[in-house]
């Protein structure tokens, strides 16, 4: 799931492999062309992108919320990203404090979920 929000710019290309990282601007090649893409177009599986690159390094790239690639990976930006957003309900405040009791705290949010098994 994560793959999605990677990418590889490209400076050298040595480190890059020309099939499987997403460094062209339609992702994997790989995923695009298939398993027989390498032998139709004569470039073998372990090729690199630097065969043809600059003499700076490749950079690994991160999608941020904004849908801008950035070198430093988030963990929020990337859980934003794939999780899916409810409204926020008027009990919340109650309920998810931070000096709230767990135990009690959880009771409380199943019971305005009308889950509570009694």
């Amino acid at each position: 799931m994560a793959k999605q929000f990677h990418k590889v710019e490209v400076h050298n290309g040595h480190n890059t492999s020309f099939w499987f990282d997403s460094w062209s601007d339609l992702g994997c090649l790989e995923e695009i062309v298939g398993e027989r893409g390498h032998l139709d177009l004569g470039i073998q599986k372990p090729a690199k992108v630097g065969e043809s690159g600059t003499d700076d390094e490749d950079v690994a790239k991160w999608k941020a919320r904004d849908g801008n690639y950035k070198a430093k990976f988030v963990t929020r930006d990337t859980w934003y990203q794939i999780r899916t957003a409810k409204p926020s309900v008027n009990w919340y405040k109650g309920v998810w404090f931070s000096q709230s009791t767990p135990k009690y705290t959880f009771m409380s949010w199943l019971a305005f979920q009308n889950r509570l098994a009694t």
